[in-house]
């Protein structure tokens, strides 16, 4: 099996990034609704958010949708994050790349100091994939925990 690549997404990368999100959101019972774009240029136009795509023999099966309130070249504290990755391609580490290069990115061109994702209860592999890079829980409600990552510099 070829490797997964992981690379910033492009205008061309917005049907396969729709389409997974689509996918995604048809289970609402088990995950979060996540941001869909509705053009290509949807994908850039926020300079708060960076969104990074997997691929497996060109073939694009995940993303992460890395976004702040303030814009990441100001004094953002803390960073949330969303990953997708295409249930055919699920459990073959596409999710561990992706979060790893965003982890990368945060380190290196951000100052946040807090890395933050909200999981659905029941997402037993969100849960997995957040606790073996480190994250806490930081918070719960009804619908899911806050699951935090201290950055260090």
């Amino acid at each position: 099996m070829e490797k997964v690549r992981v690379r910033c997404a492009v205008e061309g990368d917005f049907s396969a990034i729709k389409g997974i999100a689509e996918k995604h959101n048809l289970t609402p019972h088990r995950y979060f609704t996540v941001y869909t774009p509705d053009s290509p240029k949807s994908l850039f136009e926020k300079e708060n958010q960076v969104i990074f795509i997997a691929t497996r023999a060109s073939i694009v099966i995940g993303f992460l949708n890395l976004h702040s309130e303030k814009a990441f070249k100001a004094n953002c504290h803390t960073v949330e994050f969303e990953i997708v990755v295409d249930p055919d391609h699920r459990m073959n580490g596409a999710g561990s790349e992706l979060l790893n290069e965003a982890i990368q990115h945060i380190t290196s061109s951000t100052m946040a100091d807090t890395f933050v994702a909200k999981i659905k209860n029941g997402n037993i592999g969100s849960e997995r994939l957040c606790e073996k890079f480190g994250f806490a829980k930081s918070s719960k409600d009804s619908l899911g925990a806050y699951w935090e990552l201290k950055i260090k510099r």
